[in-house]
């Protein structure tokens, strides 16, 4: 078969050459879409996707836009874009290079179960190390803007789902690098329950080589922290039955330089406000936080917090800090505290400049045994001032096994309102699981009690165990005042410290002793109990009684004696009465006053059927021997630095058997002329006074105006074998009391 002869002439020819490949362009541009399709779908199951559906609706030499994209990858992964643009110019494109790609309407869903990581796998490896993975892009970043809005990001595993919204923004320019990313995630894929939102920023930069990275990270409200954590169970690690997180906002900071494929110079700073929390039943809130991590490595690295805390309603903590050091398998810690106050139900107690010793958390416990740690402190107060210690350190020491600890507190000067104390030192062991009780006896030392400006005691030394922090028991006081040494010991006094009313103290002696050892003093048996109504001013509840045993006052015995007092605000101590065994009789004090803070004083004593013979001793050089008991009354003060008598008396008791007998060796006698009626007198009185029956002696203290006078009456008899005397003699004596006291030798009773 012949076929037609076609006749080509050269002007058809030039022609098909020249539209030929316009036909071809025209052909290729209008398969666009096809190609790209087809392209975009031969590069997804390459990758191992399916199921790619792509609307192309726009392809052109500067922009691409994509509508409507599908693809999964079996199990593991969803993936639809609503909207897909890329901006770019051809001159860019042919080097690979893209200025903007905006993503509209992203919706992944993710696989947990199956995109996790095998144990004992680390993952995909790098080619190459990040360090020059990122300064590469850096270097020429093939991606100029990036936007991501309007998406989504759910994640499934077997136990549950989340579902978070997202937008994502990225500026990438040669050296400089910024991702921003700001979202939500809900606890579930439905979208129920409240959002968990966050912000995000992370900046890259290369200077001289070397890349530098910076994040931020801000949550607005951790209050959903709790409820998110819970439905991821199974994907993250459960939080602590006994802690949940109420509120808060959290800020995250961070900055880091990458080398190879390791993090140096790292530097974390978290910022937290309005945190509330709760946490082994106790509710914790945090005005502020704020956390700085500094990592050399993932063994050594350093964390200091700094917080103002709240702990349920019952102490606050301001400006407190809390240090954690690694090194290596070490764990250091310390704390400090601006000021710490307590609240609520607790004691009203205020610690300023608290800084705590570090601690070894790798060891159990934190304070290894026999090795000491010290806690100091700029000031601590009770009770509104009423009670403060101004900066001193209080040393810890473990003992044993358990919860034994040995106490120090290095001497400072405490206050309690008026009163001061010098040089105030601690030291004792307690066990931690009684407290508040302690059993085992504490030592604390004062060098100085100061009243305002004056020292009243010096050299205090107590001993003491407590009960509760309401009662102390009390086993020793040892002090100074006025140079006068004091000994309570054994004290057996309780001290009872009211909650309500800690300025109202109750104290209660069980058998004490009292020695006065430089004036040979000793009280035993002491008994009673005092009330105060305040300690500052001090004053008691009313009338107080005390008892004891015996006084010995050097070779002087008083026995069951009892007093009963009143301490009154001006400072005023009323005794209203007071009685004891004294010389086989009685002694003691109808009311009487002195001043607590002064010399002041005003005694009205008061004898019953006191051994006239013991009252006889006490004359200097005078040798008298009395067969009788006296009664009476003398008042004695000292007001203004003048001691002085008062109108009173000693008189004899009635008795059949009251002799006297004193050898007077001629002193009234003598200087009278002999042989005259005042000589006669003068000897038969001497005579009679030898051997005197007594019907009745009076001493007789009278107060003039000018003088001081002291009235002496003896009236009885003596018979003889030449005769029978009567006496009556009545000596006046001009004296004031320290005269008096001149004639009396208190040594021979060891006075």
């Amino acid at each position: 078969m012949a076929f037609p002869r076609i006749n080509i002439t050269l002007k058809r020819a030039v022609l098909f050459l020249l539209l030929g490949p316009v036909l071809i362009l025209l052909v290729a541009w209008f398969s666009r879409p096809f190609l790209l399709e087809w392209g975009l779908e031969g590069m997804t199951r390459d990758a191992g996707l399916s199921g790619l559906e792509v609307e192309v609706r726009q392809l052109d030499p500067w922009v691409t836009r994509l509508a409507d994209i599908r693809l999964k990858k079996q199990d593991q992964m969803e993936l639809s874009v609503r909207e897909a643009s890329l901006f770019y110019n051809p001159d860019s494109l042919t080097i690979g290079k893209i200025g903007s790609l905006s993503l509209t309407g992203l919706d992944l869903r993710l696989s947990a179960d199956a995109v996790r990581t095998p144990p004992g796998e680390t993952g995909i490896e790098p080619s190459e190390p990040l360090e020059k993975l990122v300064g590469r892009f850096l270097e020429a970043p093939y991606l100029s803007h990036l936007r991501v809005r309007d998406s989504k990001l759910g994640l499934d595993w077997g136990k549950g789902s989340c579902r978070s919204e997202f937008f994502l923004k990225g500026d990438f320019h040669p050296e400089v690098a910024r991702l921003i990313l700001d979202g939500s995630i809900l606890e579930s894929s439905k979208g129920e329950g409240k959002p968990f939102q966050f912000r995000s920023k992370l900046d890259l930069m290369d200077e001289d080589g070397e890349i530098f990275l910076t994040a931020d990270l801000e949550i607005p409200e951790l209050g959903g922290l709790q409820s998110l954590v819970a439905s991821l169970e199974g994907l993250v690690p459960d939080l602590p039955d006994d802690f949940k997180l109420l509120s808060g906002r959290l800020g995250v900071s961070a900055s880091t330089r990458l080398a190879e494929d390791s993090l140096e110079d790292l530097f974390l700073e978290m910022n937290a406000s309005g945190l509330g929390m709760k946490a082994s039943g106790f509710e914790l809130n945090a005005s502020n936080l704020l956390l700085f991590l500094s990592p050399q490595s993932p063994e050594e690295w350093e964390a200091n917090a700094y917080a103002n805390l709240d702990v349920d309603g019952q102490f606050s903590v301001t400006g407190c800090k809390a240090s954690v050091r690694a090194k290596g398998p070490v764990y250091e810690a310390t704390m400090s505290a601006n000021l710490i106050k307590t609240q609520g139900n607790l004691p009203p107690l205020e610690i300023e400049g608290l800084r705590l010793p570090v601690l070894d958390l790798t060891l159990p416990p934190a304070v290894p045994l026999g090795q000491e740690k010290e806690i100091h402190f700029d000031r601590v107060s009770y009770e509104d001032d009423m009670l403060t210690l101004m900066g001193g350190s209080m040393a810890v020491e473990m003992r044993e096994e358990g919860s034994l600890a040995y106490l120090q507190l290095n001497p400072v000067d405490l206050n309690f309102g008026d009163i001061g104390f010098v040089e105030l030192g601690y030291y004792g062991l307690v066990d931690w699981e009684e407290f508040p009780k302690i059993s085992r006896p504490q030592s604390i030392a004062v060098k100085r009690v100061m009243l305002g400006f004056e020292s009243v005691l010096e050299n205090l030394e107590m001993t003491l165990r407590t009960e509760s922090l309401e009662r102390i028991l009390v086993d020793r006081i040892a002090l100074e005042a006025s140079g006068l040494g004091l000994e309570l010991f054994p004290a057996n006094l309780r001290v009872h410290v009211p909650d309500q009313n800690p300025q109202s103290p109750g104290f209660a002696l069980s058998g004490a002793t009292l020695r006065i050892p430089g004036e040979n003093v000793t009280i035993e048996g002491l008994e009673g109990e005092i009330l105060l109504e305040s300690i500052e001013p001090l004053a008691t509840k009313g009338s107080q009684t005390l008892s004891f045993a015996k006084v010995m006052i050097g070779e002087l015995e008083v026995t069951e004696g009892n007093f009963t007092f009143r301490a009154e605000s001006d400072g005023t101590v009323v005794i209203e009465s007071a009685q004891a065994g004294l010389w086989g009789g009685s002694v003691g004090l109808n009311e009487s006053s002195f001043q607590l803070y002064g010399d002041d004083f005003r005694f009205n004593t008061v004898m019953e059927s006191i051994d006239g013979q013991r009252i006889a001793d006490l004359l200097e050089e005078v040798d008298v021997a009395i067969e009788g008991n006296f009664s009476g009354s003398v008042p004695f003060s000292n007001e203004g630095g003048k001691w002085d008598f008062s109108n009173g008396f000693l008189q004899l008791d009635p008795s059949s058997t009251a002799w006297l007998r004193y050898d007077a060796k001629g002193i009234l006698s003598g200087g009278v002329a002999k042989g005259t009626r005042e000589y006669e007198k003068m000897a038969m009185t001497e005579e009679a006074l030898e051997d005197l029956k007594l019907d009745s002696m009076r001493i007789v203290f009278k107060v003039l105006e000018e003088e001081r006078q002291v009235l002496i009456s003896i009236k009885g008899e003596r018979q003889t074998a030449k005769r029978k005397i009567v006496l009556d003699y009545r000596p006046n004596l001009i004296a004031r009391l320290a005269e008096i006291l001149e004639l009396m030798n208190f040594s021979k009773i060891g006075l």
